[in-house]
C-alpha cells in the first residue's frame, strides 16, 4: 500500500472515530417529568392545568421530528 493510501485509510477511521454519536433529542425521564403535571387531570378530569400544557408544548417543541419522537421508545 502506498503512503498516500495509507495515510487516507488512516484519516478515514479518525473521523469515522471521531464522528458525533446522534443525542436523543428527549430522554425518557424528561417525558415523564413533562407529562407528570397531567396524571390528576387524566385521572379525574376537570381543568387542565397550566403545568401541564407547558410540558406538552416543551416535548412538541423538543422532539421535532419523527426520529425523535420514536427515539424516546428506544
Amino acid at each position: 500500500m502506498t503512503s498516500s493510501r495509507m495515510a487516507f485509510v488512516v484519516l478515514m477511521c479518525l473521523v469515522v472515530a471521531g464522528a458525533p454519536v446522534p443525542a436523543h433529542a428527549v430522554t425518557c425521564g424528561q417525558v415523564s417529568q413533562s407529562v407528570r403535571p397531567c396524571m390528576v387531570y387524566l385521572q379525574n378530569g376537570g381543568n387542565v392545568p397550566p403545568s401541564c400544557c407547558n410540558g406538552i408544548r416543551y416535548l412538541s417543541n423538543s422532539a421535532k421530528t419523527s426520529g425523535d419522537r420514536q427515539s424516546v421508545c428506544r
